[in-house]
């Protein structure tokens, strides 16, 4: 019975954004991939925004893309390095 609620389909109207290194050889962009599918597979709409890996990222930065290139959505979700 304990396992019945963890591998149950939820029904989710959620919108999440992340921002984060993506399709590059990296642990970072391994685990959004990773989180990507499996927040796809609970039926939540998955917007992602690739950084650049390197260089010095500001405020403004993520600012930036956060508002300019995602859609209205409930959390945003940054990931780094």
């Amino acid at each position: 019975m304990g396992n019945s609620k963890r591998n149950r389909k939820v029904e989710s109207d959620m919108k999440v954004g992340i921002l984060s290194p993506w399709f590059v050889r990296c642990g970072v962009s391994s685990y959004t991939y990773d989180l990507s599918m499996a927040l796809s597979n609970q039926d939540v709409d998955v917007y992602i925004i690739r950084l650049n890996r390197f260089g010095r990222k500001s405020i403004e930065y993520f600012e930036t893309l956060a508002t300019r290139r995602i859609p209205n959505v409930d959390i945003i979700h940054v990931q780094h390095e």
